[in-house]
């Protein structure tokens, strides 16, 4: 399978995941303004949230459905899943006096070691992503790396006969 069609393929349960959760939110913004501000995070943290969320995740789709954007898009996919992830795990490490989920529609309904799977599953896809991205570029800098061992390997081995 080519390279591209797999990123697309990667891209699509990304894409739809951040489309329905900024959808979610966007729907019933009286819900999602309540649901952050009841947040164990300073007044103005939620309201900053309120703000950006949402249109980081809009964003984000846009980014992941474009040609030119997509690895843009899965670095911020993967970044905003990464500080959700660090989230879920300290509410079920009981770092919040309380924890209130703000999540929107089916994933509600999820307890946080729910919250937690589905995150890593999606981060997971995420950096996926930014692997196949990036293949080449690794690929190419792995072999350069072994070049210069072999080089120093050599100017060693032929130091050592003629000395």
């Amino acid at each position: 399978m080519k390279r591209d069609s797999i990123l697309f393929l990667l891209m699509l349960p990304l894409a739809l995941l951040f489309l329905y959760a900024a959808c979610s939110k966007l729907l019933d913004i009286p819900e999602f303004i309540r649901s952050m501000h009841n947040q164990p995070f300073p007044l103005w943290a939620s309201n900053l949230m309120i703000g950006t969320i949402p249109t980081i995740e809009i964003v984000i789709v846009i980014l992941l459905y474009t040609d030119r954007g997509r690895t843009v898009g899965f670095w911020a996919a993967t970044v905003l899943l990464l500080l959700f992830t660090g989230y879920v795990t300290a509410v079920l490490l009981h770092f919040f006096p309380r924890v209130p989920c703000s999540c929107g529609g089916i994933i509600e309904k999820f307890n946080w070691l729910g919250h937690l799977f589905l995150n890593i599953a999606f981060l997971f896809i995420g950096m996926t992503g930014l692997y196949i991205s990036y293949r080449e570029v690794i690929v190419q800098w792995i072999k350069m790396v072994l070049a210069k061992i072999q080089t120093i390997k050599n100017n060693l081995r032929s130091k050592i006969t003629t000395a």
